[in-house]
């Protein structure tokens, strides 16, 4: 929304007011005092709701009233960013970076406190020196927070002495000169003798504002007697006539640069804001009416106007479009008036045909309303003679209209309608769009509907009809360098061929928007100087390569979205304009670079149509909108996108709700905050509804390309951080100006707790490293000790079981010797005897091993079995089936470990089996990692075997085999299976294996 102004002469600008946004209301109307700061913030002192902050986007109250500060008025800042601020009492200095304020107050008893607590008038000059008035002039020393005092002259006799010491305003000249306002004119600081020099009016009447404008004349405005211009070299004053003696109570001044570089001189009336034209002084006036409390005008050109309306803003780029709102002078509707179709000149008048069907109304150069003709032919009683597309002067002076009842021509007050006659197709091929002189004189009739007519203007006569082939509405057509025509319809673009007299089609085709039908139907085209023509389509923007014939889709295309377009024009820049849904479009074919334009900017609403869209002699544009038209100028319009407006940074930081203090783009957290607050805002004021903010926090550099987070009101919370360094990366744009994003990162840095700090850290790590490494330490020192106990235990129980097992094993040789002996079988005595030795001298040499090749061992056992064989006398005989790999092998195993198995089958088994039909078979085989003995024995079993005798030293033997096997496996239960061998369900035998593990030299 803005407040339009009533019309004026063109010398004054058209100037738009528009309210300032904020995403949170404002908490009062009655605004005393503004200013921007070095960063961008805006800053207002309220009359009883303190101090407030504005950043583009939200209205934060920075200083809560109180009994003291419940009223605030002037307000000026140093180049620290410190706030000064004149309140109800006394002086108040604010620092936004903490949140801290500093109050000033008189004290009687102190010469340097400030001289009167009544509203004191701060103003820092460029050398950051901090001026106050109020009763005098002094300077703050802020090192020491004492006040100098400056020496007010006495006034001259005949002027009345009440308040001559009140001074108010000050103001710098190029010279640093500190310049103050009474109510008896001008003062100006003596800083070297402490002291004022005055420069009086004459009469009682207060300065309320002091102007030095851009050439150093100086403005002054007072309550009663206008603005004045005063000499500083003859020390005069020049009171400015105004019209209106409302005006002559101006409440302070500025200088304002409109959109054409002209500098006004700006005041504020009692009911009215004043433009001054320093040259002429002569006046308008603006916003009348309303009660204007306060304004400033800002370092970029913007002035803030506090009204009992609100705030509002004059933004430049808000400014740039010109509207010219007919109908108010037509006293119609917008509807009513409808929408500028064709734009045409002629003897210094501009008639505009309007769309749908309203006629054609006249106006002046600049624009004042002449005559309306409803219907061409006035005469003609229906409504497709109200549709007038086309106007056009031929070189007898005629005039031409193309409308929906045929192409009419007029000659004084005749007219002739023209028709196509027989042997032409009708229908509604006889509304006509436009025309286009031929060279032969003849011209080209566009109509709505799938033919081109060729007319010959000095017959009357259509000549010839062209259908274009698959053709239907034909919506533009024009003729490029070469004078060759083209036409757009809504099946593509179309090309005429002289040689063929037939028109060629084009249709287009853009692969990322395949089947999309609206690609083809093209509303306007453009010729562009490079032998190139542009296509309006509904589905975006098209480039014809004349030359190559190739379709080609600009960047602008993405700023446009594929959207319907409308309108073509190029500017003076080559720049191309689009009138696009809800958008005006500039692209600039060079760069590739394009802009939108939206309503925001000051566009009328209803622009986005197929309205006039031209450019004038003098470079402007002129766009129709439905009830009038709008004008700009383009490059004007492209330097105040805000392209130097805006930048973003952190306003606040909050540490558990406690304001914290940072410093550049570093921001340290204190250790055991649980909440972060961060304000951060992004100040571009040329259209601040259209301000967006995003922000990410990331911690490694992998992360930076993580998608940002959008921020509605600016405000970042985050809980429960983890301690360490982060980036803080924020973003600002504006999605109606074409301007870039604004991006900025900030170091943040969260303190850890005494417990988290990598110093306390590094202590605890360490002493748990001693703590391990000690308990490790005592830990194999008992792991070795314990192994060594249990090793020389093991090795001391093999050696007592192979020394328990030797003895007995040899009682039994010997005792079988001993039977062949009492035999006197020498032969068989002899035998077993060598055989014996040969076994003895095995068992001797393993003696001091625990382990022996299983190769060995076989061997033994296999001696030991023949002996077993010789003494039983055939009893029965040895199958041995070992792996001949396991023989070939490094296998290790405890020596005889199943020598016990097979005496036991020997001697409890096959020796008590009737008959001499008695098989002992020793298997010996590999399974996984292990080795698997199996004997088996068809003796009379377990069971038969026991009802018998039992033999004490082979049961003895049995169970000193099962501990060796169980301690070499290192197991709790030795790997022994027994079992009964079964023959059709009767035991006839016995089966025993063993397993033991696989262990080699180095096990």
């Amino acid at each position: 929304m803005w407040l339009p102004c009533v019309v004026c002469p063109q010398s004054f600008p058209d100037l738009k007011f528009f309210p300032v946004h904020a995403a949170t209301p404002w908490p009062t109307k009655k605004i005393n005092h503004q200013l921007i700061d070095q960063q961008g913030l805006a800053w207002f002192t309220t009359e009883s709701s303190g101090l407030l902050r504005y950043d583009g986007n939200i209205i934060r109250q920075c200083i809560s009233p109180d009994s003291i500060t419940s009223t605030m008025h002037e307000l000026s800042v140093d180049k620290n960013g410190w706030l000064y601020i004149s309140a109800g009492e006394g002086l108040i200095r604010y620092d936004p970076l903490t949140g801290n304020t500093k109050r000033y107050r008189h004290n009687d008893k102190d010469t340097g406190s400030l001289a009167d607590d009544d509203k004191p008038n701060p103003f820092v000059d460029s050398k950051n020196r901090v001026w106050v008035t109020g009763k005098g002039l002094q300077q703050l020393d802020v090192a020491t927070g004492k006040f100098i005092s400056y020496q007010t002259p006495a006034l001259p006799g005949g002027l009345p002495t009440h308040e001559y010491n009140r001074l108010e305003n000050m103001a710098e000249d190029q010279h640093v000169n500190i310049w103050i306002a009474s109510a008896y004119g001008l003062y100006k600081a003596d800083t070297v003798n402490r002291k004022l020099i005055p420069y009086y009016h004459g009469h009682y009447s207060w300065v309320t504002g002091i102007l030095i404008d851009n050439d150093q004349q100086f403005w002054i405005s007072t309550w009663g007697s206008g603005v004045m211009k005063f000499d500083p070299v003859s020390g005069k004053f020049t009171t400015i006539s105004l019209p209106d003696t409302k005006w002559n109570i101006a409440l302070g001044i500025c200088e304002y640069t409109d959109i054409n570089d002209k500098r006004w001189i700006c005041f504020p009336g009692s009911e009215s804001l004043i433009l001054l034209d320093p040259v002429t002084t002569k006046c308008r006036s603006y916003l009348t009416g309303r009660s204007i409390r306060s304004f400033y005008a800002d370092k970029d050109n913007r002035l803030w106007l506090s009204t009992n309306d609100g705030i509002f803003v004059v933004n430049n780029t808000q400014q740039q479009i010109t509207v010219y709102p007919l109908f108010q002078q037509t006293h119609q509707s917008e509807d009513d008036f409808g929408l500028p179709r064709f734009w045409f000149e002629y003897d210094n008048e501009i008639w505009l045909c309007n769309y749908f069907g309203k006629g054609i109304r006249s106006f002046t150069q600049d624009l004042k309303f002449i005559s309306h003709r409803p219907a061409i032919p006035p005469s003609a009683n229906n409504d497709y003679a109200r549709v007038i597309s086309y106007i056009l002067k031929d070189k007898n002076h005629h005039t031409w209209y193309c409308t929906d009842s045929g192409l009419v021509k007029q000659t004084g007050n005749n007219y002739t309608v023209c028709l196509p006659e027989n042997g032409f197709v009708a229908g509604r091929g006889t509304s006509f769009r436009n025309i286009i002189q031929r060279a032969d004189g003849k011209w080209w009739i566009r109509s709505v509907w799938r033919s081109m007519y060729i007319f010959d203007p000095d017959k009357e006569q259509f000549v010839k009809q062209y259908m274009l082939p698959g053709a239907g509405a034909l919506s533009a057509s024009i003729v490029d360098k070469q004078g060759r025509l083209w036409v757009g319809t809504d099946k593509g673009l179309y090309f005429f061929d002289e040689a063929q007299e037939a028109f060629i089609a084009f249709p287009l085709h853009n692969p990322d928007l395949a089947g999309d039908k609206l690609l083809n139907y093209i509303r306007d085209l453009l010729v562009e100087d490079d032998n190139r023509i542009w296509l309006a389509t509904y589905s975006g923007v098209a480039v014809f390569d004349i030359d190559k014939k190739q379709f080609s889709f600009p960047e602008a295309n993405k700023v446009l979205g594929f959207s319907p377009s409308f309108r073509l024009l190029q500017d003076d820049s080559k720049n191309i304009w689009v009138v696009a849904e809800e958008k005006l479009v500039a692209y600039n074919p060079a760069t590739g670079q394009a802009k939108s334009f939206r309503s925001e900017i000051g566009l009328p609403s209803g622009f986005d149509r197929l309205g006039v869209f031209r450019k004038s002699g003098d470079g402007n544009i002129w766009l129709a909108y439905n009830g009038g038209v709008c004008s700009f100028n383009p490059a004007k319009l492209l330097a105040a996108d805000g392209s130097n407006d805006g930048s973003i940074f952190v306003t606040d930081v909050y540490e558990d709700a406690a304001r914290k203090a940072y410093q550049d783009a570093h921001i340290e957290i204190s250790s055991g905050v649980s909440n972060i607050r961060i304000n951060f805002a992004y100040t571009n004021y040329s259209i601040p509804e259209q301000n967006a903010l995003y922000f990410k926090l990331y911690e490694d550099e992998k992360n930076a390309e993580n998608e940002m987070w959008q921020s509605s009101s600016g405000e970042i919370n985050f809980v429960d951080l983890s301690p360490g360094r982060y980036q803080l990366s924020l973003k600002g744009e504006n999605k109606t100006l074409s301007i870039p994003p604004v991006t900025v990162t900030y170091l943040l840095v969260v303190s850890p707790q005494w417990y988290q700090t990598f110093l306390f850290k590094t202590i605890m790590l360490l002493m748990a490293a001693g703590v391990v490494y000690l308990l490790v330490k005592m830990r194999v020192r008992n792991i070795r000790a314990k192994a060594l106990i249990k090793q020389k235990i093991a090795e001391t129980e093999m050696a007592a079981l192979k020394a328990q097992m030797n003895p007995h094993f040899m009682f039994n040789c010997i005792n079988s010797i001993d039977a062949f002996i009492y035999s006197n079988d020498k032969y068989n005595a002899t035998l077993y005897l060598n055989k014996f030795a040969k076994l003895l001298r095995n068992i001797l040499d393993h003696s001091r091993e625990n382990t022996v090749l299983l190769s060995k061992d076989v061997d033994t056992l296999k001696m030991y079995i023949e002996l077993e064989e010789l003494r039983h006398e055939g009893k029965f005989r040895t199958v041995f089936n070992v792996e001949p790999e396991l023989l070939c092998s490094d296998l290790r195993v405890p020596p005889l470990i199943i020598q016990p198995f097979a005496e036991n089958a020997i001697l409890h088994g096959l020796k008590n089996k009737a008959g001499n039909d008695g098989i002992l078979t020793i298997d010996i085989q590999r399974r996984n990692d292990n080795i698997m003995y199996t004997i088996t024995d068809n003796g009379i079993g377990r069971e038969a075997a026991g009802k018998m005798a039992t033999n004490m030293a082979s049961s003895y033997g049995m169970e000193m085999s099962f501990e060796r096997i169980r301690l070499f496996n290192e197991e709790e239960k030795p790997s022994v299976e027994i079992t009964d061998r079964m023959d059709n369900g009767i035991v006839s035998g016995t089966i025993v294996k063993v397993l033991l593990k696989e262990k080699y030299l180095d096990s």
